[in-house]
Order: structure tokens, then sequence, then C-alpha cells
């Protein structure tokens, strides 16, 4: 029996979740069968579904056909219960909205189905499953794989404390009110991080309008040679793990000046693939992908997958900072060109193609102090919002670990 770690009050009792609820999983669609976008009447709930405050965007249900239905019909999930992700993002907890009643759930789920609702409260049960004593007893923190499980026998031993129906009902409308204020003030943050980029991107906005006005457009491809890279045989060992750094375009988040990477080629690696060699000061852009549009400079000399595209000054005709920052603030229009799917895909065609206002690299420089000088506000801007936002997070913390020993 796993070991709840906090003293409760007396009158307190501690149970099992096996105990006071039935466990049920849900149950994977049909072979061949494909969701709708279309409302039905059969819902079908997803774990992408919830989002980490526990409920779920209305908007973005799938529906199944009457066919489909009938084949998983046993497996739905009742406004009374509890939903529990249980693979893949773990631990997700929520509600279910009263116009989701009876939906059919995800195989990546589960339901708690309690046994006596005159004794417990299901989102009091919500509420301990955010707290620190549920994630210790589920394991949640310790996962280290990709796709990892939270098993229901596991689940079914987690000790939950219960006070009467009564205590559980006032504790949720204390809860529910420190819930709702500090929700609010992160709010705020959170529009306070916004602005900060709002702000960032009007001035340079702003600012490179003027230039239009004043320079020459040039293609990039008239002052720069554009290059994407290439990805070494995964399955050949000795094209990997030696001293040439290598990026994957996830590593790419805006970052002035990249220093660290997670992976590295060998020199016969490079050989053998379409990979190439960057120089230490080389623009880089993501193609595709969730980070297609972001943007880097090279710290240091490196390879690049095939879904970064390198922007070389080997003309020396442009400082890669002020690049940097004029494809910082025309990314909205790239993306928006470049979206042909699910996700932008920007090609190196594409690139070559841009036209930027170019000054001469002494106005470009000038320019650059200025830029640096607005980014350096705004990281730190952005930094002292992010203390906050986790000041906030603990704070939630702070009050569910009280709440559930009986100090709130």
């Amino acid at each position: 029996m796993m070991v709840m770690e906090s003293k409760i009050p007396k009158d307190w009792t501690t149970k099992q979740i096996k105990e006071v609820a039935l466990i049920k999983g849900g149950k994977r669609l049909p072979k061949g069968s494909k969701l709708l976008q279309e409302k039905t009447e059969y819902p079908y709930i997803r774990v992408a579904d919830f989002t980490n405050e526990g409920t779920i965007s209305l908007d973005k249900i799938q529906y199944l056909t009457k066919k489909d239905q009938n084949i998983i019909k046993n497996y739905i999930i009742k406004v009374e219960d509890l939903y529990i992700s249980i693979a893949g993002t773990i631990g997700k907890t929520g509600i279910i909205p009263k116009e989701l009643d009876g939906a059919n759930l995800t195989e990546n789920a589960a339901r708690l189905v309690f046994k006596d609702k005159t004794e417990i409260s299901n989102k009091y049960v919500y509420y301990y499953t955010l707290s620190s004593f549920f994630i210790k007893q589920s394991g949640i923190a310790t996962k280290t794989v990709a796709q990892p499980k939270l098993a229901l026998t596991r689940l079914g031993e987690i000790l939950i404390p219960f006070p009467q129906l009564i205590e559980q009902k006032r504790i949720l409308v204390k809860l529910d009110s420190l819930f709702e204020r500090i929700d609010k003030a992160i709010q705020l943050v959170e529009e306070n991080i916004v602005n900060a980029e709002r702000l960032m991107g009007s001035v340079l906005d702003e600012v490179f309008n003027s230039c239009k006005g004043k320079y020459t457009a040039i293609k990039i491809s008239e002052f720069s040679k554009t290059k994407s890279g290439g990805t070494p045989n995964r399955g050949v060992d000795r094209y990997w793990g030696g001293e040439i750094v290598w990026l994957k375009s996830g590593e790419l988040d805006d970052n002035l000046f990249i220093t660290e990477n997670s992976e590295f080629i060998t020199e016969e690696g490079l050989k053998s693939s379409s990979a190439t060699l960057f120089n230490k000061g080389t623009l880089l852009m993501a193609m595709y992908g969730a980070t297609a549009g972001k943007l880097g400079i090279l710290g240091m000399d490196a390879t690049t997958n095939q879904a970064v595209c390198s922007i070389q000054n080997t003309m020396n005709k442009f400082n890669p900072l002020f690049l940097f920052f004029y494809l910082y603030s025309i990314r909205n229009k790239i993306l928006e060109d470049s979206t042909g799917g699910a996700q932008p895909n920007i090609s190196k065609g594409y690139i070559d193609e841009l036209e930027v206002p170019l000054p001469s690299l002494k106005k470009q420089e000038e320019y650059v102090v200025t830029f640096l000088k607005l980014d350096q506000t705004k990281k730190e801007i952005i930094s002292k919002q992010k203390e906050k936002l986790l000041l906030l997070e603990q704070l939630k913390s702070s009050l569910l670990d009280s709440a559930f020993k009986g100090e709130l």
C-alpha cells in the first residue's frame, strides 16, 4: 500500500481510490473509423481536449458516427464522474461539463465512477489530483519515458484523505474563491508578457516601415547564400557522437546566439549526408514543424537538420542581427504565406525571394544597437513576469497541500 505523506485531522478518514470509486478505462476507436468535425449525438473525448485547468474547449470536441458509437457505447463518462488521463500526458484530470454528459472516452483515459455520491464530491477528488500528495503517489513527477502510462492498479491504490461531505464542500468553496483570485492574477501577468512581445513588435514595425521609404528593397538571394541542412543516416552509429555540432529545428527559439545543442555528428557523418558546416554568426530559420519561422544566430560553428535554412553572409552586405530582427518583425506574414496544411512549410525558395530594406552596414549597426536595448528590456520584463507566474503557481500548490491536511 502506498503511503500518503500528510497528517490529517482525527475525524478524517483515509481511503484508497479503489475503495470509493470504480476505475474504468476508455475504448480505442474501431479500426478504420474517422472522427468527425461536424456535431453529432456522439461526442468523443480525447486527452488533448482537456486543458491543464481541468476544462474542455467545447469547440474542439470531435464526434463519432452512429456506427462507431454502437461499438464503444459502453465506454462513456458522466458529469458526476472524474476524468483522468493515463497515457501520453498522464495525470491530467477534469470534470465533464453538462454538454458532454455521456460522451464516449478515449482509451488513453480512465473515469472514476464514485460508489457513494452522498459521501464524496467529485470536485473534491479533482482538487486532490492537483496536489503534490497525489502527484507523488501516482509517480507522475518521476516519469521519464517518451510515452508514460499510469497503470489503473496504481491509480486505484492512491490514498485520499476524506472529511465529511459538508467539510468537503466548505473546502471547495474556499479553494474556488482563492483560485479564482489567483487565476485572475495569472491572467494579468500573462497579458503583461504578451504586451511586452507586442511592444517589441510594434517598435520594430515602425522602424522597418520607415526603412522601406528610405532604402531599396533587396531580395535575400541577392545579398546572401541560403542552404538547408541534412541528417546523417541514424542507422549508422559511426556517423553520430562526434565533435561536430548538429542542431535540430526545435533548438531554434529566437536565440540571438545559439551556444547549446543536444546532438553531435562525426566528420564521416558530415561527408555522407547533405549536412553542411555553417560558420559562427550564420543566421538560421526553422522552415517547418512546430517551430516554423523561429530564428537563431549561431554562436559556434554548426551543422543543422534539413528543417533549418541558413542565411549566410558570404558577401558581407548585412548584419545578421539586423536581418534577424527584420525577419522577426515579419514572421506573421511569413507564416501566413507558407501555410498550406496543418502547419506552415517555409521553402528555401520563398526565403530567397523575401525583400529586405537594406541600408549600409554602418546604418544597420546603428539600428542593431537600438534593437538590442529594446530586446533586453523585453526579456527583463518577461523574466520578472515569469517569476510572478511561478510564485502564483507555488501559491496554488501550497493552498492545495494545506487544504488536504485540514489546515485551510
